[in-house]
């Protein structure tokens, strides 16, 4: 059960443990719910994976205990709510291999830093070359060297490397303002 469940949390983001079973029974004839989950009173599973640049790096498994199998289990508000904190977690692990390789920023040349800094502040392209009196198409070129030296594929990749860095180039993408978003627009 658990590589699929891993494998689909990759391919997917979230895995709930309905995308695995059909039913509850076939869910509690399964060998890990005998052999794992049910000693441990756990009554419905979910997984999220964690990746950088397409490769796996971590699990999250959230589990409810108690109840009968599969019942009052993870709905698709939940599978949302978690796909948040994947985002979240991913940024994180993100700023933390930014924080321990700081000779990535030095790489890069002084307009290269400036230009790093708008895209994080999330201006456009248009709007840079607006500011340092350039063409959106030089901004462009300076973008794709930007991201090839720091080893990120896109602008949110880039904002999440530098968000790990202290001198407050980028805000801190934490995961109580990321829950807390979500909580306040399920609320309204």
């Amino acid at each position: 059960m658990m590589n699929a469940v891993f494998g689909r949390s990759l391919t997917h983001g979230v895995c709930l443990d309905r995308d695995i079973y059909a039913t509850a029974r076939e869910f509690e004839r399964s060998l890990y719910y005998q052999e794992v989950l049910r000693p441990a009173d756990v009554s419905s599973l979910s997984c999220v994976g964690l990746t950088w640049r397409g490769s796996p790096l971590a699990f999250l498994v959230a589990a409810r205990h108690g109840g009968r199998p599969m019942e009052g289990g993870f709905t698709a508000e939940d599978a949302e709510l978690l796909s948040h904190v994947k985002c979240a977690f991913e940024a994180g692990l993100v700023a933390n291999l930014a924080t321990s390789q700081p000779s990535l920023l030095n790489q890069l040349t002084p307009r290269e830093r400036e230009i790093a800094e708008m895209i994080c502040r999330g201006l456009s392209n248009r709007e840079i070359g607006a500011i340092l009196g350039t063409s959106p198409h030089t901004v462009r070129n300076q973008t794709v060297q930007i991201f090839r030296k720091l080893e990120v594929d896109n602008r949110v990749e880039l904002t999440a490397l530098l968000s790990g860095r202290s001198d407050g180039t980028a805000d801190d993408l934490s995961v109580s303002r990321w829950v807390e978003s979500f909580a306040s627009r399920r609320a309204s």
